[in-house]
C-alpha cells in the first residue's frame, strides 16, 4: 500500500535542509555586500548589517511557500528609525527571497510608513504575473518589482512605488484614489493660472482631464531650461505641479493621494541638494488625515535642509479655497494670489 506524505510531514522533515539553505544565502549575500560596500559591522538585533560605513541592509530570508509567496518578520529597531542618518547611502530592508541573487531592496523611511499603525511586524512578497508585489496585513499592495536587486549606489533619484489595490477586489477604491489625485492637480493647476503664472505638469500627466479641461492645454508645451543642467531638469520636469513666471519657478507641488510621502519629499531633496541656492517654495499636499505621516517625515534628519523651504498643504485646503473663488477662477476675472495657507514643521 502506497502512503502519501502529508504537505506539513514533507516540510517538516526537510526543514533542518531548508535552513540551512537560508542561512547559506544570507551569509552569502553578506558576502556579497563586504565585497560591494565594505567590511560588515553589526548595529542592531538580528541581521541588521552596517557595510563600510556606507549603507545598512537589515536583511530578511525567506523559501518560495505555496502560491510563489515569501514570508518575511521586519526587525523592531529597524521599523523605529533608530539606525536613521548613520549611514550615507541610507538604510534598507533587505528581503532575500530564495536565494541571494533575488533580492528587494526596501528604503526604511517607506517601509516606516507603509507598515504605521500594523497590528504585526510580518509582511510577505508574492509573485504575481511576472511582479513582485508587497503586502503588510490590511494595508494597500504594491509593485515592488523595479526595486528588485536595487542596490544604492548614489541618492536614489525620487523612488516611486506603484500601488496596485487597497484590498486584492478593491479596483474601485485605487481608481478613486487617482481620480482624487487629478482632481486637486487640477485646482493647483486652475489657481496658478489665476495667479498669473504658466503652469508645467509632468508629460506623463498631460493626458489627463477633470471638469472637461484637457490638462494639456492647461500646461506649457516645453519645460524652459531655467539654467539647469539635465539631471536638475529630470528632476524639475516630474514633479506634478510647478508655478512658473517667465524663467523662474515660483512654487512646485507634490500631490499625495495615497503613494509614499517620501518618494515626494526625496525628489524635492534630490531638487533642493542639485540647487542649493535655488529659491522655490516646495509644497507636499496630501489629505488631512495624512497630515502626521507628513510631518514624520519632513522632522526626519535627511531631510532637514527642506524644513525652510517645504511645507505641507491638506486637499481640503485646496478644496475649501477652490469653492471659495470658483467663480473668479472659472471666469477669470481677478488675479488671486497667496491664497492657499500652508503649515510648516
Amino acid at each position: 500500500m502506497m502512503i502519501r506524505e502529508s504537505w506539513f510531514e514533507s516540510h517538516y522533515f526537510d526543514l533542518p535542509r531548508r535552513l540551512v539553505v537560508m542561512k547559506e544565502s544570507t551569509n552569502n549575500f553578506i558576502e556579497l555586500m563586504k565585497d560591494k560596500y565594505g567590511p560588515e559591522k553589526k548595529v542592531g538585533r538580528g541581521n541588521v548589517i552596517n557595510f563600510g560605513g556606507q549603507v545598512i541592509f537589515a536583511i530578511g530570508n525567506s523559501k518560495k511557500h505555496p502560491r510563489d509567496n515569501f514570508f518575511y518578520g521586519i526587525q523592531t529597531d529597524f521599523l523605529k528609525g533608530k539606525l536613521s542618518g548613520m549611514a550615507p547611502l541610507g538604510e534598507y530592508a533587505a528581503l532575500i527571497c530564495e536565494d541571494e541573487n533575488l533580492v528587494a531592496i526596501i528604503p526604511q523611511p517607506i517601509l516606516d510608513e507603509w507598515m504605521e499603525d500594523s497590528p504585526t511586524n510580518r509582511v510577505n512578497i508574492e509573485m504575481r504575473n511576472g511582479k513582485y508585489l508587497f503586502r503588510v496585513t490590511g494595508k494597500p499592495l504594491y509593485d515592488i518589482t523595479e526595486y528588485i536587486n536595487n542596490y544604492p549606489t548614489h541618492k536614489q533619484q525620487g523612488n516611486h512605488f506603484e500601488e496596485i489595490d487597497k484590498v486584492p477586489q478593491d479596483v474601485e477604491a485605487n481608481h478613486a484614489d487617482i481620480r482624487e489625485h487629478t482632481r486637486i492637480q487640477w485646482m493647483l493647476i486652475r489657481f496658478g493660472l489665476v495667479a498669473g503664472y504658466s503652469v508645467w505638469i509632468p508629460n506623463a500627466d498631460k493626458n489627463q482631464e477633470y471638469e472637461s479641461s484637457k490638462f494639456q492645454e492647461l500646461s506649457i508645451p516645453e519645460l524652459p531650461s531655467f539654467g539647469f543642467d539635465s539631471n536638475t531638469r529630470k528632476i524639475i520636469s516630474n514633479i506634478d505641479v510647478l508655478w512658473i513666471e517667465g524663467n523662474v519657478i515660483h512654487r512646485s507641488f507634490e500631490i499625495e493621494a495615497t503613494t509614499s510621502i517620501y518618494s515626494g519629499l526625496l525628489r524635492m531633496s534630490d531638487l533642493v541638494t542639485a540647487q542649493p541656492n535655488i529659491n522655490i517654495e516646495l509644497h507636499i499636499v496630501a489629505p488631512i488625515k495624512r497630515r502626521n505621516v507628513v510631518r514624520n517625515q519632513i522632522l526626519r534628519p535627511t531631510f532637514s535642509h527642506l524644513r525652510s523651504k517645504c511645507s505641507y498643504i491638506s486637499f481640503e485646503e485646496v478644496t475649501n479655497k477652490y469653492n471659495m473663488v470658483e467663480t473668479l477662477i472659472t471666469q477669470q476675472k481677478a488675479v488671486i494670489r497667496n491664497l492657499l495657507e500652508s503649515e510648516r514643521f
